[in-house]
């Protein structure tokens, strides 16, 4: 029970700060029992807390008991809207177990969680009990007096967990905050790399320039803030669907999810931008956008996923003084409810704005939807926002968008036992070919070191123009038979000063005669395109169909241009093939 004080010169007794410091009163603990009594005489004390109207434990703390499977945790369910305070003391329960992130109600105090090694036996339990086949990753429930399979949570016997770095192992499970704590043991002997963040994005015009699964517009997908999150995510985030409702307005935004989240299945956070086309009407308040935008955060919650909002951009659309003061309303509002914990944020609204006041088109290119400079700035900061969230993916497993495919060999760009020519020097991955071009030009290619948290490292060039433009490029074959795909990379551009690159671009050539798909990833006018500095770009081409002739011809090209007298560099570290 908790330690309860009376002041002097009062009747009221309550809870003294020592006790709120404790560890089952502060969220995000544990309350650890030795056994299946002291758990039972545990959820009685608080009940009675609860009947005097004082208690302690917060909904969803985290409750373990020592005789059930290691992994399972209960959670406590404080009710509080059962009405009076014996109501409320009757209806909150530690009822619900979480086994591998999936959630089972026990119809009782009584009833509890087995485990097995493989079924569990008739005479194991009473019904309404759970049972954890630890062997094959399989929940039963007794009912009726025979268990029945209610969940499949894949995987199999536990993997021996490396004790003393060099020998030995044992079969005991890692803790689920061990697990996030565990980023490597230290000769490698076991990798601890994770899955990538599968994410999806809801909006209007600014959104659907991150739908890579729609060709084949130029330049489509560097416009696109999700398509630059994936770029500096090192693989640790994929793009899942998108809803990009061009032109269109929150309140419809936000009506059409309730058709589109049902369709979500990887996809465990959700990117919220909606409100540009209503700036630009002016037909609403600020607390009407308000609450049209956190109706959609809410309606993603619902699903179980995460939500992240960005604030809304200034654009040449909406610079009348009425317009300009709805958005920075509406900002504040959303930066209010952020304060109070009720929303996740990526602040975008000073991502275009430069210290005159003006919106360059190298941001917006039209004032409102972003070149390739804003986006990739919207992109970091959205990356700053998920990076706490994010782990390490296997370079062996990872493809730039989708699940990976065989039709790219060595996409990771490892080893050095590739080809040059066109007088590149060097070294370059295996199976790849450098090729150059361009009177009195050179070509330098070199393995770089990665500088961010992923283990692959970069193919890089660094190209030397002549007295003529220079052309150079990474090559080779692609493996693989007839179908439909879209080839894909991630790469970074060294560009030294503004006019240095011509331009740069991922292509695909079939030398049975046809070209299937090309997609420069470059405007007209460089300067909406390029600063000086690195940059790191997402590159797509548009989905295309071959038979098998085209594909036992076909070569993928990731190429740069370089301005007669310059310098700059590529490096190439991902490229991948997703089937459409």
């Amino acid at each position: 029970m908790p330690k309860f004080t009376t002041p002097t010169g009062s009747t009221q007794r309550y809870i003294s700060a020592l006790d709120r410091a404790q560890g089952d009163s502060v969220p995000g603990t544990k309350k650890v029992y030795a056994d299946r009594a002291a758990f039972l005489q545990g959820l009685a004390d608080e009940r009675a807390c609860i009947a005097m109207g004082l208690p302690v434990w917060y909904d969803g703390i985290d409750l373990q008991v020592l005789a059930e499977p290691a992994a399972v945790k209960r959670l406590w369910t404080l009710s509080t809207t059962a009405g009076s305070a014996a109501a409320n003391a009757a209806a909150s329960h530690g009822r619900t177990a979480v086994i591998a992130f999936k959630k089972f109600t026990l119809a009782s105090d009584d009833n509890r969680v087995h485990a097995s090694t493989g079924a569990p036996a008739s005479g194991m339990g009473d019904n309404g009990d759970l049972c954890l086949d630890e062997t094959a990753g399989v929940v039963y429930l007794k009912t009726g007096g025979a268990w029945g399979q209610v969940a499949s949570l894949g995987g199999g016997a536990a993997t021996p967990i490396v004790d003393d770095l060099t020998t030995g192992g044992s079969t005991a499970a890692l803790s689920a905050e061990q697990g996030k704590t565990l980023k490597t043991l230290a000769d490698g002997k076991a990798d601890a790399f994770g899955a990538p963040m599968v994410v999806g994005f809801v909006g209007d015009s600014l959104t659907s320039f991150t739908e890579v699964n729609t060709p084949p517009l130029v330049a489509r997908d560097i416009r696109g803030y999700g398509s630059h999150l994936i770029a500096v995510a090192g693989g640790a985030i994929l793009p899942g669907k998108v809803l990009g409702m061009s032109g269109d307005i929150t309140a419809n935004i936000v009506a059409a999810m309730d058709a589109w989240l049902p369709t979500l299945t990887t996809e465990r956070t959700i990117v919220l931008y909606t409100g540009t086309n209503d700036l630009v009407a002016g037909a609403l308040t600020a607390q009407q956008l308000f609450d049209q935008i956190m109706s959609g955060v809410g309606k993603i919650k619902a699903t179980g996923r995460a939500a992240i909002v960005g604030l809304l951009m200034p654009n040449t659309s909406a610079v009348t003084a009425p317009k300009i003061a709805l958005r920075l309303a509406v900002n504040k509002l959303l930066r209010d409810a952020r304060d109070q914990g009720l929303v996740t944020l990526v602040e975008w609204d000073d991502v275009p704005q430069q210290a005159s006041g003006t919106i360059p088109v190298s941001i917006l290119y039209d004032g409102v939807h972003p070149a390739p400079n804003g986006a990739e700035r919207m992109g970091l900061r959205l990356y700053d926002v998920m990076r706490p969230a994010l782990v390490p993916v296997s370079p062996a497993s990872w493809a730039p968008v989708g699940a990976a495919s065989p039709r790219i060999v060595n996409g990771v760009m490892a080893g050095t036992a590739g080809s040059v020519a066109g007088g590149a020097s060097g070294v370059v991955a295996d199976g790849w070919l450098a090729s150059n071009g361009g009177t009195g030009s050179t070509a330098v290619c070199s393995k770089v070191a990665s500088t961010d948290s992923d283990p692959t490292d970069w193919q890089q060039v660094v190209c030397t123009a002549g007295s003529a433009t220079q052309y150079f490029e990474f090559q080779r074959q692609i493996a693989g038979g007839a179908g439909s795909f879209a080839v894909c990379a991630i790469i970074e551009v060294e560009v030294p000063d503004d006019a240095s690159v011509l331009s740069f671009h991922l292509r695909t050539k079939s030398w049975a005669g046809t070209q299937p798909g090309r997609n420069h990833l470059q405007e007209n006018d460089a300067t909406k395109l390029y600063t000086a500095g690195t940059r790191r770009r997402f590159l797509r081409i548009p989905a295309m169909t071959v038979d098998a002739t085209e594909a036992a011809n076909m070569t993928v090209y990731i190429s740069i241009e370089v301005a007669a007298g310059k310098t700059a560099a590529l490096r190439v570290r991902r490229v991948g093939s997703v089937e459409v």
